[in-house]
């Protein structure tokens, strides 16, 4: 086997090629008659494949140097990962969750566009309501609703949790096992998605001339992105453990192989990559 190559490149390159692999194993869904066990496989299938598609583009956007942008979706990969293990520690009744949680959840956007035409007498909200759709998902709503309300006073709206599991990404990751990289990378990452204040610091850099300064408008293809590889890389592969593991995937001895050597590669970078990492964290609270 090749030597696996220690830039960013090869490692997004080389994790992408497992995930073709195992899609190559993945033709036919396991036969499972248990419905519940059934969802929770079907889940995982869902959740490889976007965080595989995500990964491309992670890829695509390292690889033009928008770095930027791809951690936006790294943070994707990240929050894929954790709901793929925390439903992994008890698949079937938090697969069936996920389910049930999408019909509820979109009855409750449904109430949400309603509400604001109520409000707003003669304006209407561009939507792809369909009168059919919506008597079916109100019918689950009143179904599915109860484990996913959040307490209110008599006579209030009910609200409904934003996620499946009920709580918020902190506690997610907590629950999985995944609480230091939360703390460690994925605020930094949020600040880009949300365009927060220490965001700017990664944009916006000193002059040479007193009281000028310098704004990155442009992609930098010359940028390293080795960080953003492993980080991407490493969450992705704990996905694709989680469903070779419920679809029992037989991998071939040459993507186990390659899969060793990339984890291996991975562990021997991180602490470098985690020091200069850090040292830009502390950038943005030194000033």
């Amino acid at each position: 086997m090749e030597q696996v190559k220690t830039d960013g490149a090869a490692i997004l390159d080389e994790v992408l090629a497992i995930g073709k692999r195992m899609i190559e194993e993945m033709k036919r869904y396991p036969q499972e008659e248990d419905l519940e066990t059934d969802l929770y496989n079907r889940t995982l299938h869902f959740l490889f494949c976007k965080g595989f598609k995500t990964l491309q583009a992670i890829r695509t956007l390292c690889r033009e140097g928008f770095l930027e942008d791809a951690q936006v979706l790294a943070r994707t990969i990240f929050e894929i990962e954790i709901q793929a293990e925390w439903m992994e520690k008890d698949p079937r009744p938090r697969a069936r969750a996920f389910v049930e949680h999408s019909e509820v959840s979109l009855y409750d956007f449904y109430r949400t566009l309603q509400a604001y035409e109520d409000a707003h007498p003669g304006e209407k909200v561009k939507d792809i309501r369909n009168a059919k759709r919506i008597e079916d998902l109100k019918a689950n709503y009143e179904r599915y609703k109860s484990p996913f309300l959040i307490s209110s006073r008599e006579g209030t709206v009910e609200r409904i949790h934003k996620h499946w599991w009920k709580a918020g990404v902190s506690k997610l990751a907590r629950e999985a096992g995944r609480e230091g990289e939360l703390v460690s990378v994925y605020w930094v990452q949020s600040d880009f998605v949300h365009t927060g204040s220490t965001s700017m610091r990664d944009y916006v850099k000193s002059g040479s001339e007193a009281n000028s300064w310098n704004v990155n408008c442009f992609p930098d293809p010359r940028v390293n992105y080795l960080h953003m590889a492993v980080l991407s890389t490493r969450w992705f592969l704990r996905i694709a453990a989680c469903l070779a593991k419920a679809w029992n995937l037989r991998l071939d001895d040459s993507t186990q192989a390659i899969l060793t050597k990339i984890r291996e590669q991975m562990s021997a970078n991180a602490s470098a990559e985690n020091k200069d990492q850090q040292a830009k964290d502390r950038g943005r609270l030194d000033g």
